[in-house]
């Protein structure tokens, strides 16, 4: 599969940090248009482990707003929320699918984004590639060059 740029939201973007909610990579713009029946699903996958100097979570959700910097205080339009992820010690390790969602019908403001929530303890390494697919089902994993 070729990734379009323009759906890409993060490429191996950093996931450290303490405990709070912040926008993860960048946004994509004129999302007001998604449709109910837009057919594209948001992957989000582990490309360096991610590792916590001790125990916490992190979770990920698919937002929009009317804004670009997407806000960070929960007035962003929240349409999909995923797992908590336990952090610490074990690393989540490489090539783990941390959300894969359909984009599911609602109203969207202006640009979609993905906020990261951490809680608990820093993360201190890990980085995230996330981006949207009509075909996820069918989506792999392929090394850098390959």
């Amino acid at each position: 599969m070729i990734l379009d740029e323009l759906n890409e939201i993060a490429d191996n973007v950093s996931v450290t940090g303490g405990a709070g909610t912040v926008q993860l990579g960048d946004n994509i713009g004129r999302a007001g248009g998604i449709s109910a029946s837009c057919g594209l699903f948001l992957v989000v996958q582990v490309s360096e482990a991610i590792v916590g100097a001790s125990a916490g979570t992190l979770a990920l959700s698919l937002v929009s707003d009317a804004q670009g910097a997407i806000a960070t205080d929960g007035s962003a339009t929240r349409h999909a929320t995923g797992r908590a992820w336990v952090t610490g010690a074990s690393a989540i390790p490489a090539g783990t699918v941390l959300l894969c969602v359909e984009i599911p019908p609602g109203q969207y403001e202006d640009y979609l984004g993905l906020l990261l929530t951490r809680t608990g303890g820093d993360i201190t390494a890990g980085k995230v590639n996330a981006f949207l697919t009509p075909d996820a089902a069918k989506w792999v994993a392929v090394a850098d060059g390959v």
